[in-house]
């Protein structure tokens, strides 16, 4: 079983799906208009966040709630209207 928001098993790291879902993401922000797309990351994930900070996110906050309990989730944020 995957650890609480691994949302693709690890084996799969490196074949450019992560980038592919962020690309789409954030096409489909700008061509509704948006300002920007904000995220969920747990604190611990060191490796997604890399990712994110590796195409333009920044940390932002954390999440007053989290999902998991007992964990701390970290907002990123990129904007995309250009």
């Amino acid at each position: 079983m995957a650890p609480p928001g691994r949302l693709r098993p690890a084996r799969a790291a490196g074949e450019g799906i992560g980038a592919a879902l962020a690309d789409r993401v954030e096409a489909d922000a700008r061509a509704a208009g948006a300002d920007r797309v904000r995220l969920v990351v747990l604190e611990a994930n060191e490796a997604a966040r890399a990712f994110y900070e590796a195409r333009g996110y920044r940390a932002t906050g954390e999440r007053e709630e989290s999902v998991v309990e007992g964990t701390t989730e970290a907002v990123y944020e990129l904007e995309v209207r250009r």
